[in-house]
């Protein structure tokens, strides 16, 4: 059996056709996105592919990552694998193999740009980690918001490595245990770069004497342009005898920030 494989890189569409003066070869009709993400399945659809004197006995795909499948329609995703240091999109050429009833044969490729659905990442004592860690805590730093950007009050959360960021928008999940009349009244996130550059913010508040105990807040924002990310800081404004309030990691919801690339 002839097999066409794929491969990362650019490449315009190749059409191979193997047949005898006697016997017509298949037409192939594809439809198939051009953009898709990964770890989405993608319909890979040749069913209106047809062979003008005879027909189709066999579709063979072949997806350019080493998976191959058979069928006139078939459905199939790509593995992201958490590599920041690709640029992405990725462009895959995948490769159908088609064979009549007489023999006949054709190979049709093309391309697909893949695209990351998301980033996630885990915050864990002053890091963000792609791995969701134990379940552990930090007691936080607060402050009154007298001075609101006292670089004494920051709660950093960096990156080993700064990352290439398409425009996006992003979500930011964070655990917080504090006593029981402990006050939180807002908090504060900012995004950066390596040059620490400030690429997004966003903020929420509270009302400063509502009671509770433990604690699920989200923050969400987005970032308008390519730019680079390292690291966030956190601020939190209120009031907590010694500093009590904690921030939880490796909860079952655990404090992670998240970068969604989907329209």
């Amino acid at each position: 059996m002839l097999l066409f494989s794929g491969c990362l890189k650019n490449s315009s569409s190749v059409e191979i056709n193997l047949y005898s003066s006697k016997n017509l070869y298949p037409i192939v009709v594809l439809d198939v996105p051009k953009k898709a993400y990964f770890d989405d399945f993608i319909e890979f659809d040749a069913s209106k592919s047809y062979d003008p004197d005879g027909e189709i006995v066999t579709y063979y795909w072949d997806f350019g990552d080493g998976e191959t499948l058979e069928g006139n329609k078939v459905r199939h995703s790509y593995s992201f694998e958490n590599d920041f240091k690709i640029n992405y999109p990725l462009i895959y050429t995948y490769s159908l193999f088609i064979i009549d009833d007489k023999a006949a044969k054709i190979v049709r490729s093309s391309e697909i740009m893949i695209y990351p659905n998301k980033y996630q990442f885990f915050l864990i004592s002053g890091n963000l980690k792609l791995e969701k860690p134990y379940i552990s805590e930090d007691f936080i730093k607060t402050s009154l918001g007298i001075k609101e950007l006292n670089p004494s009050e920051e709660n950093i959360y960096k990156l080993k490595v700064p990352i290439n960021m398409s425009e996006c928008s992003w979500n930011v999940t964070i655990c917080l245990k504090k006593p029981f009349f402990a006050r939180l009244s807002k908090i504060k996130i900012f995004l950066y770069d390596s040059n620490n550059n400030e690429i997004s913010r966003a903020e929420k508040k509270f009302r400063f004497f509502r009671f509770w105990n433990k604690k699920t807040i989200e923050l969400n924002g987005k970032i308008l342009t390519n730019s680079e990310f390292q690291y966030i800081k956190l601020f939190f404004y209120g009031f907590s005898l010694r500093n009590r309030i904690k921030i939880l990691y490796g909860t079952e919801i655990a404090s992670n920030i998240c970068f969604y690339f989907k329209n």
